[in-house]
């Protein structure tokens, strides 16, 4: 246990780690799932990976791309998501960006699963404040999230709906307001759930002159052991000056903290 929680602490470092003075990233909308952990329980989905683009952006390293989830109550789960990476690496103009902050709860309001039928169906919410990270932002933003889940037999599916208001980047005097939809996919390919298809489809349309934005990934996990899956996505974007292609290399520790 010890050597567990050492390495999820490890982990949450490079997650949060990094240089404060990291400039405002151009951000896309990832859907999220309803899948709550138990209570206790604690796993970071934590990804790596390179995306090449073109724009202010450029090329650039994902450094990380995380999300750490712990359990509060059977239907509470207390959610921190954030996005760090060194934008044109390759060049003498590199520079860190990094995304809002969003800490929040992730509501489970209504669950009914049909176990002979193997389907079913939840509704959900995640709501609370986008901080600002580093020094080029400023004040507090807000996300409401809408969330559907279906299960049918191996395939879960989830919708999502709502809005993001981030907090304002003082250099180009703007602040993102962007209403937000998508759907998060997982399909077990075998009856342990050892091996899964994933996929995402996710778009913002802007309230003012940020661009739209829309994404897709798709791309495979391996649950290695209740404790560890491991993941490789790749990602399209269609935003405007951000990478066009990715890769990301995923790992997703989980242990039970009491």
């Amino acid at each position: 246990m010890r050597l567990r929680c050492g390495v999820m602490a490890c982990f949450v470092v490079a997650g949060v780690g990094v240089d404060a003075t990291a400039a405002p990233a151009r951000t896309r909308f990832e859907p999220t799932d309803l899948n709550l952990e138990d209570p206790g329980a604690i796993e970071l989905d934590l990804q790596v990976g390179f995306g090449h683009g073109e724009g202010p952006a450029g090329n650039r390293i994902i450094l990380p791309d995380f999300e750490l989830d712990l359990g509060l109550l059977p239907n509470v789960e207390l959610n921190v998501d954030g996005a760090f990476a060194l934008e044109r690496f390759h060049q003498a103009t590199r520079a860190y960006a990094g995304e809002p902050l969003w800490t929040g709860v992730k509501l489970g309001l209504y669950d009914s699963h049909d176990a002979k039928k193997e389907r079913g169906i939840a509704l959900g919410l995640q709501l609370g404040p986008r901080l600002p990270i580093g020094s080029t932002m400023r004040g507090i933003g807000y996300g409401a999230l809408g969330l559907v889940g279906f299960v049918r037999n191996r395939v879960r599916l989830a919708f999502n709906g709502g809005a993001l208001y981030d907090p304002r980047d003082v250099e180009q005097q703007t602040t993102a307001a962007r209403l937000v939809f998508g759907v998060d996919l997982r399909w077990s390919l075998d009856a342990r759930d050892r091996f899964a298809l994933l996929g995402e489809a996710g778009g913002s349309y802007s309230l003012n002159s940020e661009p739209h934005e829309l994404s897709a990934t798709l791309g495979t996990a391996w649950t290695a052991s209740d404790s560890m899956t491991l993941s490789i996505v790749l990602l399209g974007n269609a935003l405007a000056g951000g990478e066009r292609v990715s890769i990301l290399f995923g790992v997703t520790p989980k242990i039970q903290l009491w």
